[in-house]
């Protein structure tokens, strides 16, 4: 019995937690959003940069940032960051016309590295090269990704290295 009434206050609170959350962040969530969107179709360096200046307010983005598209929204932007800085012109907001396909995208690199890591197969290997190049990746964004999606690092760079070496002869 006293553990269905912990249970019972747990579910209480937890609903209590989700519409304060909801009330504090969900029109924020949806502008953060809609930011995004705007800047993958527009890929106006304005848009881009409001993109940034939100992504510079840390308690906002520590509160949203277990939402899934959020979440993603945070890759994205990390790896815009390091493209930035390298100054790639054809960077990530490139990838996409929306965030639901830029997420497409990002779950695919995502997969084939995964793919690659798991099973270790040349063809997996030569789907994500004939991928990346279709488009048109950045060496800091697939780094990036790399990091964020592989276990054995080392391994996976050798295997790249291995299959672009022969992909060059």
């Amino acid at each position: 019995m006293n553990k269905e009434i912990q249970t019972e206050a747990y579910i209480v609170e937890e609903e209590n937690r989700q519409k304060n959350w909801n009330m504090q962040y969900a029109g924020i969530l949806k502008q953060a959003l809609s930011m995004m969107n705007q800047s993958l179709i527009t890929r106006k360096s304005t848009h881009i940069q409001e993109l940034q200046d939100f992504f510079g307010n840390t308690e906002i983005v520590k509160a949203l940032s277990e939402v899934n598209e959020f979440a993603f929204m945070l890759v994205a932007m990390e790896i815009y960051e390091l493209e930035k800085a390298a100054n790639i012109c054809n960077h990530i907001f490139y990838w996409a016309d929306s965030l639901e396909s830029l997420i497409d995208v990002i779950r695919k690199v995502k997969f084939l590295l995964w793919e690659i890591e798991f099973l270790g197969s040349e063809e997996s290997g030569k789907k994500l090269l004939a991928y990346l190049e279709d488009i048109n990746i950045s060496m800091p964004a697939f780094e990036y990704m790399m990091h964020i999606s592989c276990y054995d690092k080392k391994s996976m760079v050798a295997f790249i290295n291995k299959l672009l070496a022969k992909k060059g002869d």
